[in-house]
C-alpha cells in the first residue's frame, strides 16, 4: 500500500511507455513485502541535467536508465562503480543516505546471464558479433569480451573503431580478439550475432532489420535485446534461417534483478518477475507433458477473457492492510487498487472487513435478549445476547449442539451460528454481510473503474461442513468470476461425456485464499489470486447455494 513512508524506484529514458520494468519490479516488491513503488519517468535530452538533482530533492532511492542516457547520465553523477566507469555507461543509480549519486552498470552482466540460460552452457571462445555502439552495446561488449572475440559493427563505422578500440585498451585485448566493421559483414561468420539497437523497437516494429539475414544458419545464435515486440523482424528472419533465437526479456529481468538488489539490499525473487512481465504481454507458454505429465487440454470454456490461456501455475499473493476496526472513513476500492492489480486478478477479500466497513456490527450492551434467546442460551452455555443476534440472522433452525446452533440464514446460507462472529471485537458482534453478492459486485466495479483492470472479486468465510472435521475458506458473496461451474457435457480424459459435474470454483478459490489468510491472527484478510484457469463469467455467490428441496440432508 503506498503512503508516506513509501519509498521511490524509477526509470528515466526517452522514450519509456514501451518499458516493462514497472510491472516486473513493482511485482517483485510486493513479493518481498517492501514498501517501495517504481515509476517511468519520460525525460527528454535536454532535461537530463535535472534529473539528479530533481531525483536527490524527491527522495528517490534510485532508478535505471535507458536509450538515449546511458552515457550522457555519467556527467551529472557523483560517483561510479568501478566496472561502469570501465564501460563507460550507467543503467542503474543508486541514490545514497548521504545523498551522493552512485551509477552503476548491470546490463553486461544481465545479458550473460540471459544467453548463457538460454543455451545451456558458459559463452566463452566464442566469435560474437556485437550490432551497436550505444550504452547496452558497450556493456555487453565489455562483458563478453573477457573470454571471447567479438566484433563491433555500426552504420558509423568510426564509432565502432572507437569502441573497439577502447575495449582493446582497457581489457589489455589484442587488435584480433576485439574487431570492428560497418554494417556490411557476412554475420554468418560468427557463432552469436547481438542486435543492441532499437531498430524495430515499439513503435516502430515493423522496420527491416540492419543486417543480411540471408547469411544467418542454423549453427548460430542470435539474440536481439528488443524485447518490446517480444519477436522483433529480425528474430523472425533468423527463425526463417533455423538460427537460434533470444530475446530481450531475459537480459531485462536480470539486469534488474541484479539493481532491485543494489537499491534494496535483498535479492528478489526472479520467477516472479519473469511471471509478471509474461502475464502483461500475454505470452505465457502452455505447460508441456513433460513438465506435469499431463495432457495440456484447453479448458471447455469459451467465456475466458480475451487471450487468457489455461495456466497450470496459479499464485496466491497474501496482502497486508491497516487494521480495520469499522470505525475508519475508508475506501475499500482505492486501497486496493494501490496494490499493482493486473488484468485478471481474483482479489478475495475477509467478509469480516466488508461487515465492518459497511457499519453492519451490533453492539452487545444494546441487545435485548427474547425469552427464547435466554432458554436456548442456557441449553447451549452461551451469551443470550450472541444468541439474539443467531436468531435474528436466520430463516430457520437446522439442528443445535451441544455449544452451537445449525442454521439457515436470511442469504440461505447453512451453517454454524449464522455466520455471527464475536471473536474479533470485546464491545461487538459481527453478523455476516445484509448482502455479500451485492458488496462484491459493487466493490469490483470500483476497482475496475479505478485501475482499468478487468478483475473478479470474491468475499470469503470460514465455516465448517457436516461431514469432515475442519472449517474452510467458502465464497459467500461473488462478482466477475464463476462461481458455480457447469462442466456437464465436457469429455473426461478417456472421452466419456461429464453427466453430472459441476465445480464450486468459488469456494475453491476463498478456500485457496484463505490458506493464506489464516484463521487465527496472522492479519491478512486481502488476497490477490493471479493466473486462476477458471471462466471469468459474473456469477454470484447465491449459485452456489442449494435449494432445500434439493438438500437430501436436512
Amino acid at each position: 500500500m503506498i503512503d508516506s513512508k513509501t519509498k521511490l524506484l524509477g526509470l528515466i529514458g526517452h522514450p519509456v511507455e514501451h518499458s516493462l520494468s514497472p510491472v516486473m519490479h513493482n511485482r517483485a516488491l510486493m513479493d518481498k513485502n517492501l514498501n517501495y513503488v517504481y515509476l517511468a519517468f519520460d525525460v527528454k535530452p535536454e532535461n537530463l541535467k535535472y534529473v539528479i538533482d530533481g531525483a536527490k530533492a524527491l527522495g528517490m532511492v534510485g532508478f535505471n536508465v535507458t536509450i538515449p542516457h546511458k552515457i550522457d547520465i555519467m556527467n551529472y553523477l557523483d560517483d561510479i562503480d568501478e566496472g561502469a566507469r570501465l564501460i563507460g555507461a550507467v543503467n542503474t543509480v543508486k541514490i545514497e543516505e548521504d545523498g551522493r549519486a552512485i551509477g552503476y552498470n548491470t546490463d553486461g552482466l544481465g545479458a550473460r546471464m540471459s544467453l548463457e540460460e538460454e543455451i545451456g552452457e558458459e559463452v566463452k571462445d566464442k566469435k560474437i558479433l556485437i550490432i551497436g555502439s550505444g550504452g547496452a552495446a558497450r556493456a555487453v561488449a565489455f562483458e563478453l569480451a573477457k573470454n571471447n572475440k567479438i566484433t563491433i559493427s555500426n552504420r558509423t563505422v568510426e564509432k565502432a573503431e572507437r569502441l573497439a578500440k577502447e575495449i582493446a585498451e582497457k581489457l589489455n585485448k589484442s587488435e584480433n580478439e576485439v574487431e570492428f566493421s560497418d554494417l556490411n559483414i557476412n554475420v554468418g561468420e560468427f557463432d552469436i550475432v547481438i542486435h543492441t539497437t532499437p531498430v524495430g523497437m515499439y513503435p516502430n516494429v515493423d522496420v527491416e532489420p540492419v543486417i543480411n539475414c540471408k547469411d544467418l544458419n542454423e549453427n548460430m545464435v542470435v539474440m536481439d535485446l528488443i524485447y518490446n515486440p517480444i519477436e522483433t523482424v529480425l528474430l523472425k528472419e533468423a527463425k526463417k534461417f533455423g538460427a537460434k533465437t533470444i530475446n530481450g526479456l531475459g537480459m531485462l529481468i536480470y539486469q534488474g534483478a541484479i539493481a532491485f538488489e543494489i537499491w534494496t539490499g535483498e535479492k528478489p525473487n526472479v520467477e516472479v518477475m519473469k511471471d509478471a512481465i509474461e502475464n502483461t504481454m500475454n505470452i505465457k507458454a502452455e505447460p508441456s507433458e513433460k513438465d506435469f505429465g499431463l495432457s495440456n487440454k484447453t479448458l471447455g470454456c469459451n467465456t475466458f477473457l480475451k487471450g487468457c490461456k489455461e495456466r497450470r501455475k496459479m499464485e496466491v499473493i497474501g496482502l497486508e492492510i491497516p487494521i480495520i476496526t469499522g470505525n475508519e472513513n475508508l475506501d475499500l476500492a482505492e486501497l486496493i487498487s494501490e496494490y499493482p492489480i493486473e488484468d485478471g486478478d481474483i482479489i478475495v477479500i475477509a467478509e469480516s472487513i466488508i461487515s465492518k466497513l459497511e457499519k453492519n456490527l451490533v453492539k452487545k450492551d444494546e441487545i435485548v435478549p427474547s425469552k427464547e434467546a435466554i432458554e436456548i442460551a442456557e441449553k447451549l452455555n452461551k451469551d443470550p445476547e450472541v444468541v439474539q443476534i443467531i436468531l435474528d440472522e436466520t430463516n430457520e433452525v437446522v439442528k443445535m449442539g451441544p455449544n452451537f446452533i445449525v442454521t439457515e440464514t436470511k442469504h440461505g446460507f447453512v451453517c454454524a451460528n449464522s455466520g455471527v462472529d464475536e471473536s474479533n471485537s470485546l464491545d461487538y458482534i459481527k453478523p455476516l454481510p445484509k448482502n455479500p453478492d451485492k458488496s462484491a459486485d459493487e466493490l469490483r466495479k470500483k476497482i475496475e473503474k479505478l485501475t482499468g483492470k478487468k478483475v473478479g472479486v470474491i468475499i470469503n468465510d470460514s465455516m465448517g461442513r457436516p461431514f469432515r472435521k475442519g472449517s474452510v475458506g467458502v465464497a459467500i458473496g461473488v462478482s466477475g468470476v464463476c462461481a458455480l461451474w457447469d462442466r456437464k457435457g465436457e469429455k473426461d480424459l478417456f472421452g466419456r461425456e461429464l453427466k453430472t459435474t459441476e465445480v464450486g470454483i468459488a469456494d475453491e478459490l476463498a478456500s485457496a485464499a484463505s490458506v493464506v489468510m489464516g484463521q487465527s491472527n496472522e492479519g491478512i484478510p486481502l488476497v490477490i489470486i493471479r493466473n486462476a484457469p477458471v471462466p471469468y463469467v459474473d456469477g454470484k455467490g447465491k449459485d452456489l447455494i442449494r435449494k432445500k428441496e434439493e438438500d437430501v440432508f436436512r
